[in-house]
C-alpha cells in the first residue's frame, strides 16, 4: 500500500528529503514515484507468488 501511496501522490510527501535527488539531477516528486514502483511491482510480485502457492496448495486433495 505505501508504494501504491507514493507512486500516485501528487506531491512529494517527503520535502526534507528533496535534497538528496539533486545529485541524481531528478525531481523530488519523480524520485519518490520510482521508489514507490520499485517498493509496490517486487512487493506485489512476491504477494502474488506466496497467495497462488498457498491456493495451489489448498486445492489439492490429501493423500490418504
Amino acid at each position: 500500500m505505501l508504494g501504491a501511496l507514493l507512486t500516485f501522490s501528487g506531491s512529494a510527501l517527503y520535502p526534507a528529503c528533496a535534497h538528496a535527488s539533486i545529485g541524481w539531477s531528478v525531481a523530488p516528486l519523480v524520485d519518490q514515484q520510482l521508489g514507490g514502483l520499485i517498493m509496490w511491482i517486487p512487493g506485489g510480485l512476491s504477494n502474488l507468488a506466496a497467495g497462488m502457492w498457498s491456493a495451489s496448495r489448498s486445492l489439492v486433495p490429501a493423500r490418504a
